[in-house]
């Protein structure tokens, strides 16, 4: 009885071992995933680079505005509809929460009714400008993952600039200039992003889509962020190992998607006219019911494995394979981000990527590196890219193409 538990156990453990190969927990900046796949060569491991999850960044960020008097409220004042001077029935209140609108209402849960939204003074100092910055910074570097969407309670602003930083917040460069005339209010000719290409993506346009006057049904500004990855992925984004390729080798296209701070500049309010209304300025201010920013900590996950390797018990050590898999390649081979392979296969050591790829040599000292006696085994060996969307992976119908190590 106690043989054949022994025995059980003994090959449970046998099966776990043969499935849990030692391959690097780190590779690069980003955590390693690997699954089994079948090809025509048989069953082999399949390697990726994984990284978080898009999530959204508004529960990370600490927001500031500038001036910081600017949120109605203190003292008391009372506020009408834009489109109807004389409805002026509405009051904001700081010292009381039901009537209080503070700027932390610009990221809460929106599904209630009526809904929550920050709101700034009136106009009540026309003709001096009523401006606004409304700053967002992270403690750490994110790669944006999806269009930023603000939803203006109000009317949307007849003048605005969306602006980034990529060191905390010291220097601002524009994402995008939103007007209701770009050539008016910034000497810009006016543009979407429908009017760009893969060559221009980077150019900073004026656009006259998103600051209409005061409509029920168009309180929403974008920065579309989906729509410039479409030129490299493709119009349903299908293709993302193309997109994480240019990124990882272009750097001026990976800054333009990172960002440490994001900057609101509402610089005029929704007039709806040609003139201001100067006996009912108390029409014109701003207020935002939600602002959407996705996006990733890029480095998160390789802070947190290493943890992980550090306080995790460790395996007992095989002998017929080698300890240490990670090979001295390139982390990023002609940029491919995701999904390769290490196959051996008669004394070669060849990375398998998707289908598509032309086949380049590595340096000899690389495959020397990655050889080790009596391994038949595939060795952990991946590219250092980063999708958490993965290319077609290599199946029995595709005709995988290799990096030949010689």
């Amino acid at each position: 009885m106690y043989l054949s538990r022994f025995l059980s156990i003994h090959a449970l453990w046998v099966t776990v071992s043969s499935v849990m190969q030692p391959y690097p927990l780190v590779w690069g900046h980003y955590d390693v995933c690997k699954t089994q796949i079948y090809t025509e060569e048989g069953k082999v491991w399949d390697y990726m680079a994984c990284q978080p999850e898009s999530t959204d960044m508004t529960k990370y960020l600490k927001v500031k505005l500038d001036p910081p008097d600017i949120t109605c409220g203190d003292p008391p004042e009372t506020f009408c509809a834009m489109g109807n001077p004389y409805m002026c029935n509405n009051e904001c209140d700081a010292s009381t929460p039901e009537l209080a609108h503070p700027p932390e209402l610009m990221f809460d849960f929106e599904g209630r009714h009526p809904s929550t939204f920050w709101q700034s003074a009136t106009w009540k100092e026309y003709p001096k400008p009523l401006q606004v910055n409304i700053t967002l910074s992270w403690s750490k570097t994110i790669e944006l993952t999806d269009n930023i969407v603000i939803t203006f309670e109000s009317g949307r602003p007849d003048q605005m600039i969306l602006e980034k930083s990529l060191d905390y917040g010291r220097t601002w460069q524009p994402y995008q200039y939103y007007a209701t005339d770009c050539l008016d209010a910034f000497h810009m000719d006016p543009k979407s992003v429908k009017d760009l290409s893969q060559h221009t993506v980077l150019e900073i346009i004026c656009t006259e889509e998103y600051s209409t006057g005061y409509m029920t049904n168009s309180k929403i500004i974008h920065f579309e962020i989906k729509d410039r990855f479409a030129f490299f992925a493709g119009p349903w984004l299908r293709n993302m190992a193309s997109l994480y390729g240019q990124l990882d080798t272009t750097k001026k296209l990976r800054d333009f998607f990172t960002v440490t701070d994001l900057r609101i500049r509402l610089l005029r309010p929704a007039v709806g006219e040609i003139f201001v209304d100067e006996l009912h300025l108390a029409r014109y201010f701003y207020a935002i019911s939600d602002i959407k920013v996705h996006g990733r900590y890029p480095q998160y996950f390789q802070y947190w494995h290493e943890c992980l390797r550090q306080r995790a018990p460790a395996l007992p050590e095989r002998r017929d394979v080698p300890q240490q898999r990670a090979l001295p390649v390139p982390r990023r081979v002609h940029g491919h981000p995701v999904r390769e392979a290490a196959v051996r296969r008669s004394g070669q050591l060849r990375l398998r990527l998707g289908p598509g790829r032309a086949p380049a040599r590595l340096p000899r000292a690389a495959a020397a590196a990655g050889r080790s006696a009596g391994d038949s085994r595939p060795p952990g060996d991946l590219g250092g890219a980063s999708s958490h969307q993965t290319g077609p992976a290599v199946g029995k119908h595709t005709q995988p193409q290799h990096l030949l190590l010689t």
